[in-house]
Order: C-alpha cells, then sequence, then structure tokens
C-alpha cells in the first residue's frame, strides 16, 4: 500500500488498507488524547478509499508545513 503524496482528484481504489506503520508516519509526533485515539480507531474500520485519503491529507499538511505559499484549493 502506497499513501499518495500529491492531490487525489478521483476516490483512491479498494483495496489494502493503510498499514499501522502508515498510519503512525501520518501521525508521528502528534499527541493523541483518548478522542483522537478512538477517531483513529474509527478511521480504521472505513472504506480504504476513506482512509487512504486522511493518511494523504495528513502526510500533505506535515510536509506543507505552517504555510503552503501557493494557497492550495479550499
Amino acid at each position: 500500500m502506497s499513501i499518495p503524496t500529491g492531490p487525489i482528484d478521483n476516490p483512491p481504489p479498494f483495496g489494502e488498507m493503510p498499514t499501522g506503520a502508515e498510519v503512525a508516519h501520518a501521525l508521528d509526533g502528534v499527541v493523541l488524547g483518548d478522542w483522537d485515539v478512538a477517531i483513529v480507531d474509527w478511521l480504521a474500520r472505513q472504506d480504504a478509499p476513506v482512509a487512504v485519503t486522511v493518511c494523504s491529507l495528513l502526510e500533505r499538511a506535515r510536509a506543507a508545513g505552517p504555510h503552503q505559499a501557493d494557497g492550495g484549493r479550499a
């Protein structure tokens, strides 16, 4: 399973869910509260396209840092 590193214009195909390591990498360094953990557990039970897209968004937000120069699409 590979988490996309760029914008996703169409739903990712159904298939493998992100691995625990991929989800952990997307949240690396983020302190999680009890509710956060509950939501991560919920995410793990969603369809693969949903989980892959959320992990991709987290990874891209991390890569963009505090401010994205071009503003992106809102």
